[in-house]
């Protein structure tokens, strides 16, 4: 059995720690056996009727201490590139929680740690594993109602000041802000359901100090289908969202509140039960995402579903609409 660490347990990191129970209870395949953070408070909170797991507040100390097989980071974007290549560079796997980093050099530093450590690199860009987004490129590659017409994605949150421990949600330095953070998925599935766009035409605005790029709208340029996308963070009290609309030439996928629909001329619009569906994820993705690279490490196979290098190329592609909206809307190529 492989044995996991957690580095990291404030609000994402507390997510992944309850799907680490669950791989404890499973008994067969990794065990969560310690967890790091420097707040003492948030230790304070792990429980420990699944067995004993060690609590850390020095990530050095732990790897001192631990034989581990694989880790999840769960820290501030700005320290993923640091604890990445330190435990990389212990010998240890690597799930590393989304933005991969802030600048594509950074990625490359991480790949290349990887590479030198002969250890796995897999970035938390859980959409990937998520079923409704699963079961849109499935229509996509395998044009089931043929080729894609247009696309919509949008993505809202209600931020507010101080977010996240010290606010780095929303210093610009630390996160890089509502593109890098909130509309980074949509970025991520935009490619990987059509590929590299050839250009970016962007608005951004920032509507909290210290942050930047708080709400974004864009179009991404391709030979045949049109699409956008929008997010912004800086809603007043309302719930957060995640939606998409993809018009194929003979229907329509809708993910709306969280309820997946196939609209056709015949039928109108009916809901998609995706259990019966083969192939598609129907279990929660923050899990499935940790079993994955688990699997691959267990089996001695490389990451091909979702390797490092895709999100190196969102990383890119952050940038070229962060250089859109920065010259006013001036279409920027990719």
């Amino acid at each position: 059995m492989l044995k996991a660490g957690l580095i990291g347990c404030g609000s994402m990191g507390g997510g992944h720690l309850g799907n680490y129970y669950r791989f404890n209870r499973e008994g067969d395949l990794l065990r969560l056996t310690c967890v790091c953070d420097i707040r003492r408070e948030r230790l304070d909170t792990v429980k420990q009727d699944t067995g004993e797991i060690r609590l850390y507040e020095d990530l050095d100390e732990m790897l001192a201490n631990e034989a581990l097989d694989m880790v999840t980071i769960a820290l501030p974007t700005y320290l993923h590139k640091w604890a990445t290549i330190k435990c990389l560079e212990h010998g240890i796997h690597v799930l590393c929680e989304k933005p991969m980093a802030l600048t594509v050099e950074d990625c490359d530093e991480m790949i290349a740690a990887a590479k030198a450590a002969d250890r796995q690199l897999l970035i938390g860009q859980v959409l990937r594993f998520e079923g409704d987004y699963q079961y849109l490129k499935k229509l996509a590659d395998e044009k089931t109602w043929g080729d894609v017409v247009s696309v919509r994605f949008t993505r809202s949150s209600s931020a507010h000041a101080p977010m996240g421990w010290n606010n780095w949600f929303l210093t610009k330095e630390l996160s890089g802000g509502g593109l890098y953070d909130l509309h980074i998925h949509d970025a991520d599935m935009i490619r990987c359901v059509l590929g590299n766009p050839r250009a970016v035409t962007a608005m951004t605005r920032t509507s909290f100090e210290g942050s930047k790029n708080d709400a974004f709208a864009g179009i991404f340029h391709y030979d045949g289908p049109v699409v956008c996308a929008e997010s912004d963070w800086s809603w007043k009290g309302l719930p957060f969202t995640a939606d998409f609309v993809v018009n194929f030439e003979r229907a329509t996928l809708q993910l709306r509140r969280g309820v997946l629909e196939l609209g056709t001329y015949e039928n109108g619009l009916q809901p998609v039960d995706l259990s019966t569906v083969s192939g598609i994820n129907t279990d929660n993705p923050y899990y499935s995402e940790t079993k994955y690279l688990a699997e691959c490490i267990r089996d001695g196979k490389e990451n091909t579903f979702n390797p490092a290098f895709e999100s190196r190329e969102t990383i890119r592609l952050l940038h070229t609409i962060e250089e859109s909206g920065n010259q006013g809307g001036k279409t920027v190529q990719f």
